[in-house]
């Protein structure tokens, strides 16, 4: 076999698809991704061991493979890392149909899933218990759906590109009814800039993450991704329990509610998932976040 064919083999092999732009590039063979070529290999092999069919249509074999983007030149897997199935992009009513094992399936997934992860790590609130003490997503005069977008794309965009990157959703990619909750928010805030300080306002405790760029929106979705997989990981090997992910989403035979429910808020990340990058960014939002209380002072 040539070195072309071979490389092309290897690929098609490899749990990890790191690419820049839509090219995939090398990247760094440590613990992390040991662990993660271990826990999708073994997730594959265990669901392709099932009967999961979706409207009469088998879902089988399956090929998990965790999607990476390179921001930069170091090879380092830390942006980004949701796993990849043609089922997950399925529409929801369609995903409602799957069957596991000739079972009915149930689905649950985290409430604000990354932003309880930014929460958690600045306030220690546990993001089971997130939804007691904080709603990201709630202001009294503005629809969910608006500070949801507009949260994500502060997290995913620089303070200078904010506004070029809601005008291009809102023009290209939203619903109608998206755009009419976002033109009645900005009659009735202030523009644009009204609502990003109303969404900032009431998301003060981690608006040090916020305006930072894409790379700080990658890494969360980075470590969001290693949850994820890691409960889908404890559930099927350890615990006997399809899951199927679909980003934060379980999908699961209906009768095991109450055990995906305990596991996604048990399971751990291990010692491979500890991260430089993590512990950089969470030191440069409390910097901010302490700067602002000072001028809130003065």
């Amino acid at each position: 076999m040539d070195k072309e064919n071979l490389e092309l083999e290897e690929k098609e092999q490899s749990h990890i698809w790191h690419r820049q732009e839509s090219k995939h590039v090398p990247y760094l063979e440590d613990a992390y991704s040991q662990r993660i070529e271990k826990i999708m290999s073994e997730i594959s092999d265990y669901l392709n061991q099932q009967t999961i069919t979706c409207e009469g249509e088998s879902l089988t074999p399956m090929h998990l493979t965790r999607r990476y983007v390179a921001y930069d030149n170091s090879g380092d897997l830390r942006f980004h890392g949701r796993a990849y199935d043609p089922y997950m992009s399925f529409p929801k009513e369609k995903l409602d149909k799957i069957l596991i094992n000739g079972k009915p399936t149930k689905s649950l997934d985290y409430s604000a899933s990354v932003f309880s992860i930014m929460y958690e790590m600045l306030t220690g609130v546990s993001r089971k218990d997130l939804a007691k003490r904080f709603q990201p997503y709630e202001d009294l005069d503005i629809k969910q759906d608006v500070v949801k977008t507009y949260l994500t794309i502060m997290l995913n965009n620089s303070q200078t590109g904010f506004k070029k990157a809601i005008n291009n959703y809102y023009e290209k990619e939203a619903t109608p009814e998206e755009v009419e909750h976002h033109n009645h928010a900005l009659n009735h805030n202030g523009g644009i800039k009204g609502i990003q300080r109303m969404v900032k306002v009431n998301n003060y405790q981690v608006s040090g993450f916020l305006g930072q760029g894409k790379e700080f929106g990658g890494h969360f979705s980075w470590i969001e991704a290693n949850i994820t997989h890691e409960v889908q990981h404890s559930g099927c090997i350890h615990w006997d329990i399809p899951m199927l992910t679909v980003y934060d989403e379980f999908i699961f035979p209906e009768d095991k509610e109450n055990v995906v429910e305990e596991l996604m808020f048990s399971v751990g990340l291990g010692d491979e998932y500890n991260h430089p990058y993590t512990e950089l960014i969470k030191e440069h939002a409390e910097y901010i976040r302490q700067q602002e209380m000072d001028k809130a002072g003065d």
